[in-house]
């Protein structure tokens, strides 16, 4: 039985200086499989030199970077989720004289997530998310060698690993409120940090608000010396932007969100994200554009429920009165997940 679940365009998410990336947390079901397609367009000119004050690229630098994202999600059961998302980047850079283009393989990411603690309106969890780049950063010498007065950057270059403690709760049947807080390891020598997320959704059959606060803050163990490497060179021919290649970098995200279902299987999203405020991080905004696929089962069982009847009670009259079956006599609930399982009239 396909059924309707309202879903969570995951946060986007270029390289650590952007804001970190979580699991979708979509709504859950017995078993589901969702696919994505999502394309964003994120732009910075300056970067934040302390907490609220931003500085313009030199020379009137420009970053622009293009986002094609291929998401897929399988949840074999109410408790647990596996994902993928596979990336490929176009990026340009211009100082209004030269200007440099790149398309690449991006970030690449897997994500797990597994409620150990679930009741209707209700759930902590745990999850993981495990970044793999798809592209390889040139050194400053094989930069030298090329002859280019600019170059594109796609990100770090490098892995990392997060691990998550995931909680969500609801109010009410329509308002739910969602935190995310945990641990990035980065390989390389960057520095660890601390991915935190906040969100408020508003959240109906067939739409979905969701309104998230995210961003990382640094633990300050950046053991990189970037000026005897010439990662301080590569960064200035990247038009000097934060983005990559930065020291200890911390950073705070609003991030709205909204998602249509125009049928039970078929979903259209829109994301925007805008820089709050940090420090050593750039300042930019990012829209994006999303197309969803979804199949999705429930097992419902009906259950059986008793009552006491006179002795007298004729049982050969075609119904056992003591055994009563149905609907009418389920117990009532405010628990969310059972609004969505029977919400497919909806569509009808």
């Amino acid at each position: 039985m396909i059924v309707f679940c309202a879903a969570t365009l995951p946060s986007l998410s270029w390289a650590a200086q952007t804001g970190p990336t979580f699991p979708t947390h979509r709504f859950p079901t017995d078993e589901s499989f969702h696919a994505t397609y999502r394309t964003g367009w994120l732009s910075s000119s300056s970067n934040f030199v302390s907490a609220l004050s931003v500085d313009p690229l030199p020379t009137k630098y420009g970053i622009n970077l293009f986002r094609h994202e291929f998401a897929f999600e399988f949840q074999p059961s109410r408790k647990l989720s596996l994902g993928t998302i596979l990336t490929m980047m176009s990026a340009t850079v211009d100082n209004g004289t030269n200007q440099a283009a790149k398309t690449s393989p991006g970030d690449q990411f897997l994500f797990a997530e597994y409620r150990v603690y679930d009741v209707p309106g209700a759930s902590v969890g745990g999850a993981f998310v495990f970044k793999i780049p798809g592209y390889n950063n040139l050194t400053f010498k094989e930069f030298q060698d090329t002859g280019a007065s600019n170059l594109v950057i796609f990100g770090d270059g490098q892995s990392d690993i997060t691990g998550l403690a995931t909680a969500e709760y609801w109010p009410s049947q329509v308002i739910r409120l969602r935190s995310d807080v945990g641990y990035t390891y980065r390989t390389d020598q960057y520095s660890a940090e601390v991915p935190l997320q906040l969100a408020l959704g508003f959240v109906t059959p067939r739409v979905e608000v969701d309104l998230r606060f995210r961003g990382n803050l640094t633990l300050r163990t950046d053991g990189f010396e970037s000026t005897s490497t010439g990662l301080d060179k590569l960064k200035s021919a990247y038009g000097g932007t934060e983005m990559v290649y930065s020291a200890n970098p911390w950073l705070f995200v609003v991030n709205p969100a909204v998602e249509l279902w125009l049928s039970p299987k078929w979903g259209v999203g829109f994301e925007y994200a805008y820089s709050l405020f940090g420090n050593r991080a750039p300042y930019f905004q990012h829209m994006g554009l999303s197309l969803t696929y979804r199949w999705a089962k429930t097992v419902r069982v009906n259950p059986r429920t008793f009552k006491e009847v006179d002795i007298g009670t004729d049982q050969e009259s075609g119904q056992f009165q003591g055994e009563v079956q149905g609907k009418d006599l389920e117990p009532k609930t405010s628990n969310p997940e059972r609004i969505r399982e029977e919400s497919d009239e909806v569509f009808e």
